[in-house]
């Protein structure tokens, strides 16, 4: 079973990935935090295999949290998910593949 750790700043955006995520039984969500401060903060407990991490996030973006859990020597995968708007339509593009 590969855990995740959810990092978004968006509650309805962590509710959808983390219902996706549940209905198959070979992946297990551990942890969320709400924006890449925190995670940061808390990197030390951060036991899981894969990060899902959101791109677009208030005062530290996904590529700017990536850059920190890395340097700070997280060592599981780490995978980047954004949504957009685009007038009355929703689009949502996961950009990742959760390996199997």
């Amino acid at each position: 079973m590969k855990t995740i750790t959810l990092i978004d700043d968006n509650h309805t955006d962590f509710l959808l990935l983390n219902t996706w995520l549940s209905q198959d039984k070979r992946h297990k969500v551990l942890s969320h935090y709400h924006c890449g401060i925190d995670t940061i903060k808390n990197v030390g407990h951060i036991v899981s295999d894969i990060c899902i991490i959101d791109t677009y996030m208030p005062m530290l973006t996904g590529m700017e949290t990536t850059f920190l859990l890395l340097k700070k020597g997280y060592t599981g995968k780490i995978e980047t998910e954004s949504t957009c708007f685009d007038s009355a339509f929703f689009y949502a593009e996961f950009g990742f593949k959760i390996i199997t």
